[in-house]
């Protein structure tokens, strides 16, 4: 199996839910290893390897934010922003998500600018 070129074993595409932390982080490749953190989920390995909290605030809102960093041997660290959507679901409910940025990301502020395409020292105000 083959994902964006990557020979990848089977059981990243035939069963990924059997892929464990243990089995990723024991992955000399880095490319393969990319492929099975994607297929794990970024957002649960960032969770269940107990990520370095880099820095934390609230957004406009009031909701709060953090950046997230999990540092990998022979490959560039995985950083991640977690935020609650400020657009409102159909249910009522706001979504809470992780979104990866690049690695030299160092606050919440500039990690969310990035992800809207923003320059990094853009404000905006929100209405809702």
């Amino acid at each position: 199996y083959y994902v964006h070129g990557v020979r990848v074993p089977a059981q990243a595409i035939e069963a990924p839910e059997t892929i464990t932390v243990e089995q990723i982080e024991k992955e000399a490749n880095a490319e393969v290893r990319r492929v099975l953190v994607s297929r794990y989920g970024t957002d649960r390995y960032m969770r269940d390897t107990r990520a370095t909290l880099l820095h934390e605030d609230r957004d406009a809102l009031g909701f709060p934010r953090r950046l997230w960093r999990k540092d990998l041997d022979g490959d560039e660290p995985i950083v991640m922003v977690e935020m609650v959507n400020s657009t409102i679901d159909p249910d009522g409910t706001r979504r809470k998500y992780m979104g990866r940025v690049p690695p030299t990301m160092r606050t919440c502020f500039a990690a969310r600018n990035w992800r809207c395409y923003l320059p990094p020292e853009a404000r905006f105000s929100v209405q809702t």
